[in-house]
């Protein structure tokens, strides 16, 4: 017996949406909460394509913690996610991902809560700017040595200037 059509199309199809031949990818339309911690992100080599809007375009809230591989580059299609409400990126054992990583974030204007501890010692702080069309967040959580840098850079009384209902938190 030959499959109809509607069973040739359905995951073909539902995957191709995704912009991939990863049949994971139809399941993940309806995510609205997903957490990557301590793993290798390996369902396919374009993660630009698997974080963007086109597979998960329900997403509210991401957290992406010590995702092995993660590079700036692929942070890129985090800017599609423009339904996200809360973000956390702690990348803190990645040397490819820091403070100029978070320009990725300036066009996720629904976040209210942003979590970002990447970078090292020698990262420069976080450009107020990158922050500023986020009119909506409350709390921007950083590291402790993000939290200096800022500091010593005047960056918090930029930030609070911008975002005056903002919060800004560290660990």
């Amino acid at each position: 017996m030959e499959p109809s059509g509607a069973e040739e199309a359905g995951p073909s199809q539902a995957a191709t949406a995704g912009g991939c031949g990863c049949l994971g990818h139809a399941r993940l339309a309806t995510l609205e909460r997903l957490s990557l911690q301590f793993c290798r992100f390996g369902c396919c080599d374009h993660m630009q394509a698997a974080l963007g809007a086109g597979v998960l375009p329900r997403l509210a809230s991401l957290e992406l913690r010590e995702v092995v591989g993660l590079t700036e580059e692929q942070l890129a299609g985090l800017a599609g996610l423009t339904q996200l409400s809360s973000l956390s990126v702690c990348a803190m054992n990645n040397s490819g991902i820091g403070s100029v990583s978070m320009g990725v974030v300036s066009k996720l204007t629904g976040l209210t809560r942003l979590q970002w501890h990447a970078g090292d010692s020698l990262d420069t702080p976080v450009d107020p700017a990158v922050l500023k069309n986020l009119q909506r967040l409350a709390v921007l959580h950083v590291s402790s040595g993000q939290y200096w840098r800022m500091g010593r850079w005047h960056v918090n009384s930029a930030l609070v200037e911008s975002n005056p209902r903002c919060e800004l938190a560290a660990s």
